[in-house]
């Protein structure tokens, strides 16, 4: 091997000493010795590199060492201490340093690239996707890691350039910081331009966790620049490798469900973003026949469920119309299985059942009467309402004083009567019948076809007790079908397996129009009355056909002021600005519910007013708060899965719907109080009772009704169909 041809001995001869001398000399010698040689940097640097002698490859390899132990970060890695001092010495030639370290970075983001391109995680085939694969990769933080320990160098180069403060965040940031600040926060177009922050009902601003944490470490930011690198690193891999394609396929099945239109669709394909339009559509049918393969299999489980359904109008609109081609609509049925956890497999005894069918020969009007109990049970309900909407919407009650610890002690008022266990409710949609089920014929076409398409037999789909669920017109039209059929050849046809339930959210989606019919007025001779109330707020929508959501903003809206305004009277006030200074402990505020709910919400109050008192608006101003209350009992009572709150809100409801003249529903109350007491068994009841309320998320307070589950389904069918003019 070859070596130096000057070794040890002969500088020992010609510099003796100079071993021992410090190293700023050492330095100064070598360096004299390349000015007296005329030799360049250049020469030495590439023979130290580029030389195989032993010696001087060994120190080469020495100095490219990395020394991970080392506590300064320039000992660690010597040639980063050498490219600093070029780029803070030398700032003319920093122009240079980045072309000679372009292809090097080039190198290095094509290797992360082609780690992340043929990763099978990041890869999904459509035809082997399924729903549970779909809810696999729903989660983002998984992405997130996958990407920062794929392409840690193109992670951090992209972080560099969207996370980096800009020179108006400096400036301001300096300023802060001046003043003592330690937080900076928003100005208020910041604000209006922010997506991430989110109102609740009551107009109360609700932010995230996650939300606050990212804004810790970037100041003065509004959006989180992680969303940007992961989203940029999707669009390039997908660009270059299109089997690549997580990301760019949620976003482009969110896109398209959302109702974004097909120009929009291939702009956002070409730029990386999202899979075409067409991919997303041949997702859609993949998962959509997934997701009734597992209600297939739920059903033949012989696991207890239930079935819910509802009817879904798709208006076809025509382009340019003909005689021959004109708008129709095309009335559909919408379906879904959901699972029972919990349930005795009893309740599924058809025996048991139709033993106790009839029973109701036995009922007398006290059955659906409200008891004293119930009277009480009321009474505590409206109090804890009352004293909820006074702690989140009084004015001034942001400052009141241990206002967290009130809304625990209010929550520990509300009076519960079996409520059931918070648990993620299973439920499986079992896609859309193309069959009309508002009639007798049409809902026994949709029994026959949701048995064909369970893959059951006649024999085994009529053996047991089946659930059926919808709105009243379905369970009206199950009894008549089977009044009309109680002697056909078999049970199958006599309909006799069924076990028919009116959905909840119908319930109270009838009793907002009933609210709305009798407490609507007239906006001149009555000023207490809703139409007065909507004239004030500038709401425009129709009266005869209110929408849900538009009319519960109303009601609750004219019974926070009607409430808030009880307190003011009750205690003096005249003026606003005295009741935002009003500061009451938990225990005043617990005796004002109740006082407001004494004398403000009972019919005996309404009576004494009109009676006693001649005053017809407080009269129906008080029947207006006690309808909009039981109301928001019932919404209450749903919300956290309370049957028996339900059934006593019910027995108030037959009444209340008979009097505003909605007799089919004011009828249904009675149908479910006396059919719950005589012609059901205790582990049929308890299964009919689950089968009200389904829980997405398994927390509690969180639970919805089962049909209105299915009309979000609905919702999602009519805005991905009607845009492809189906």
């Amino acid at each position: 091997m070859a070596s130096l041809r000057y070794n040890t001995s002969y500088w020992e001869e010609r510099i003796p000493g100079m071993k021992s001398a410090s190293l700023e000399s050492k330095l100064h010698l070598i360096f004299s010795l390349l000015i007296y040689l005329g030799l360049t940097i250049h020469q030495v640097l590439n023979f130290i590199f580029s030389e195989n002698i032993k010696s001087v490859k060994d120190r080469a390899s020495l100095y490219l060492a990395h020394r991970p132990s080392a506590s300064d970060a320039s000992d660690q890695f010597h040639p980063s201490s050498l490219l600093k001092l070029w780029y803070e010495r030398w700032p003319a030639s920093q122009q240079h340093l980045h072309v000679m370290i372009q292809p090097y970075a080039h190198k290095i983001v094509l290797a992360e690239s082609n780690k992340i391109i043929t990763d099978p995680s990041l890869q999904v085939r459509l035809k082997n996707l399924t729903i549970s694969d779909l809810r696999e990769i729903l989660k983002p933080e998984k992405l997130l890691e996958k990407y920062m320990e794929s392409a840690p160098f193109t992670f951090s180069l992209l972080q560099t350039f969207s996370a980096s403060p800009n020179r108006y965040r400096k400036i301001k940031a300096q300023t802060f910081q001046a003043q003592g600040q330690e937080t900076m926060d928003l100005e208020e177009d910041e604000m209006e331009d922010d997506p991430n922050l989110d109102y609740n009902a009551g107009g109360e601003e609700r932010t995230h966790a996650e939300y606050n944490e990212w804004r810790k470490t970037l100041k003065g930011f509004n959006r989180n620049p992680v969303y940007c690198i992961v989203l940029t690193i999707s669009m390039l891999a997908y660009v270059r490798n299109r089997a690549t394609n997580v990301l760019p396929l949620l976003l482009g099945l969110f896109f398209k469900i959302s109702g974004t239109s097909s120009r929009v669709m291939t702009m956002l394909s070409n730029t990386g973003v999202s899979v075409s339009g067409r991919t997303v559509e041949r997702l859609k049918a993949f998962v959509s026949d997934d997701a009734i393969h597992l209600a297939v299999n739920l059903i033949k489980s012989g696991e207890p469920f239930y079935t819910i359904f509802d009817n879904i109008n798709l208006f076809l609109r025509k382009f340019q119309q003909r005689l021959t081609n004109q708008n129709s609509m095309i009335h559909a049925t919408n379906c879904a299985i959901v699972r029972l956890d919990g349930v005795n497999s009893a309740a599924q005894d058809l025996g048991d059942m139709l033993k106790l069918r009839g029973k109701r020969v036995h009922a007398r009007m006290e059955d659906i009467l409200p008891t004293r109990e119930d009277d009480a049970h009321i009474e505590n309900a409206f109090q804890a309402l009352i004293a909820e909407i006074l702690v989140r919407y009084c004015p001034g009650s942001k400052q009141w004083k241990d206002r967290g610890k009130m809304m625990t002690e209010i929550v520990k008022m509300m009076p519960s009567d079996r409520p059931l266990d918070a648990s993620k409710t299973d439920a499986r949609p079992f896609g859309v019948f193309d069959v009309n089920e508002g009639s007798k014929k049409g809902i026994l076409e949709v029994l026959k076809e949701i048995q064909e398409r369970s893959m059951l037999s006649e024999e085994e789909w009529s053996s047991k007790v089946r659930i059926i669920q919808g709105d009243w017109l379905t369970s009206s039209n199950l009894r008549a079908a089977r009044r009309d059929r109680f002697d056909d050849v078999n049970s199958m046809e006599r309909v006799e397996y069924v076990a028919e339930l009116s959905a909840l959210f119908h319930f109270a989606l009838q009793m907002s129009h009933a609210i709305m019919r009798t407490h609507y007025g007239h906006a001149v001779r009555n000023p207490s009355c809703l139409a007065a109330h909507k004239g004030l707020l500038n709401r425009t929508w129709d009266v005869n056909k209110p929408n849900y959501a538009a009319a519960k903003s109303l009601i609750r809206h004219s019974l926070i002021a009607r409430i808030i305004h009880c307190v003011m009277v009750k205690k003096n006030f005249t003026r606003r600005a005295t009741l935002e200074k009003w500061r009451p402990t938990i225990s005043e505020l617990q005796d004002m519910a109740s006082t407001v709910a004494r004398e403000f919400t009972t019919s005996a109050a309404a009576r004494t007013a009109q009676v006693e008192g001649h005053d017809d608006w407080m009269a129906h101003s008080i029947y207006f708060m006690r309808d909009s209350l039981f109301f928001c009992e019932f919404e209450d009572a749903v919300s956290h899965a309370d049957p028996g709150r339900v059934i006593r809100v019910l027995k108030y409801w037959s009444l209340l719907f008979r009097g505003a003249g909605q007799h089919n529903y004011g009828r249904e109350c009675a149908e479910v109080l006396v059919r719950w007491k005589y012609e059901l068994t205790p582990a049929q009841r308890s299964a009919l009772e689950k089968s009200w309320f389904v829980n997405r998320w398994g927390e509690k307070g969180r639970s919805i009704p089962a049909d209105l589950y299915v009309e979000q389904l609905n919702f999602w069918i009519k805005v991905g169909t009607t845009l492809n003019g189906a």
